[in-house]
């Protein structure tokens, strides 16, 4: 059958940027696949990687997707989750631009057992996958390099990243600012960037009246009360203390009717000052009479689905995010967001149509933003709405994992095409896959 996905293989032989294919009569979208993924931390990327992972593994199993391995370190939250879940593991040594056993090591996994695709999730993979697939294409198949980015690239086009991107085929992207700043600081081509939507698994994310009482009496939330909460990593990047700060610019009677929750505190050294200054702030607020009990700060979590039930609002306060999965989350959950008006966020937000913009690094357009959802409660019903079903149509797994191989797809046709000799290809022949 031929294949359809998100980068469209035509009848008339090229893909969706009009690059031509060679017309192999048949090809095999079920190459196996290899993700590389050496971080040792335990945050919202290494989250993703696991569950995307995962899912790929789920649809092996079903056999309505290719099979899937990790090269992770042992130990690692990316480890952890996926030896559970019983994916094939190969243990990485170390994290490193230059690790030389890791190097041979993924380029001997990968010809052993017959991986078409490597996939890199960092900026140490990225070097590592590329070193080891070097000098690998043969007469016969050559395997494929995709890389997913994660956060916006500083330039790269020295002449040492020239080199390791040349054995790149499709670098992935959840955004399209992303993709725009990519094509400004990488040394790829334009048509090897793609769009490829962080898939959740939706089911999860589901509003429960009963769970939210629950929460909300553990929380100590009144009924009248409207709550606001940021859910993510504490760190000076991630605007928290904006967002905790913006409680003292809001009106009394507006600051009576919320309550703030931070829900991501962990003992991390990097962090640790910057944890404790957000702590002090919040004892600050103790000896005030109308701030107290205003400001709550909870532990990182790896399930925010209960807070989320809880909360009427999501602020998203960092600097520059490149693409939230925690504002992706929160419109699953038909939560309005207010979000900062840098990297990705606005186009998850739209036109302040699923939220609200807000500027960077200023706690009093924050307060002005909660001030209003408070004050206009059927904006926030309107927003939490279309968020939802921003999320549904852009952010399903099944509708990301469909994206993902179809690039798988389009990278193996044209390495295998790469490869064939010149006399063997058909100019106008659709890439057929079985």
């Amino acid at each position: 059958m031929y294949f359809w996905g998100a980068t469209l293989l035509s009848d008339f032989g090229t893909d969706a940027n009009g690059a031509p294919f060679c017309g192999l009569p048949e090809y095999d979208m079920m190459s196996p696949v290899l993700h590389v993924i050496t971080s040792d931390a335990r945050g919202g990327l290494e989250m993703y990687v696991a569950n995307l992972v995962r899912e790929q593994a789920a649809r092996a199993r079903a056999n309505a997707g290719p099979p899937v391995a990790c090269y992770a370190l042992p130990g690692t939250l990316v480890y952890e989750q996926l030896a559970s879940a019983g994916v094939r593991l190969f243990d990485a040594r170390r994290q490193s631009h230059f690790s030389l056993v890791d190097i041979l090591r993924i380029r001997r996994i990968a010809k052993r057992e017959g991986f078409g695709i490597v996939h890199s999730h960092t900026r140490f993979d990225v070097w590592a996958v590329s070193l080891a697939l070097l000098g690998t294409a043969s007469a016969h198949a050559s395997i494929g390099h995709v890389h997913s980015t994660y956060m916006v690239a500083s330039p790269k086009r020295d002449p040492h990243h020239r080199l390791i991107y040349s054995r790149v085929d499709a670098v992935l992207s959840s955004s399209e600012h992303t993709n725009r700043e990519l094509a400004r600081f990488l040394p790829v081509a334009k048509e090897k960037l793609h769009l490829v939507r962080y898939g959740r698994d939706l089911g999860r994310y589901v509003r429960s009246e009963e769970a939210r009482a629950k929460m909300r009496r553990e929380l100590g939330i009144a009924d009248d009360e409207i709550a606001f909460g940021t859910i993510g990593r504490i760190e000076p990047g991630k605007g928290v203390r904006e967002f905790a700060e913006s409680l003292l610019h809001l009106p009394e009677d507006i600051r009576q009717r919320v309550k703030y929750f931070v829900i991501g505190a962990r003992n991390e050294t990097n962090v640790e000052a910057y944890n404790e200054s957000l702590v002090e702030f919040q004892k600050q607020l103790e000896h005030a009479p109308t701030l107290r009990d205003r400001l709550t700060i909870l532990p990182w979590t790896t399930d925010p689905v209960p807070y989320l039930n809880a909360l009427d609002g999501l602020v998203l306060a960092s600097y520059c995010e490149m693409y939230s999965l925690s504002v992706i989350e929160a419109m699953a959950m038909s939560l309005p967001v207010i979000g900062t008006n840098c990297g990705g966020t606005p186009e998850q937000i739209g036109n302040n149509e699923r939220g609200l913009i807000v500027e960077p690094r200023s706690s009093q357009s924050i307060a002005s933003a909660v001030e209003r959802y408070v004050r206009e409660p059927e904006l926030m019903r309107q927003h939490g709405a279309a968020g939802h079903a921003w999320a549904q149509r852009e952010h399903s797994m099944a509708h990301s994992l469909d994206a993902l191989e179809a690039v798988y797809a389009e990278v193996l046709a044209k390495r295998q095409c790469a490869a064939l000799p010149a006399d063997a290809i058909a100019p106008h022949a659709a890439v057929a896959v079985k």
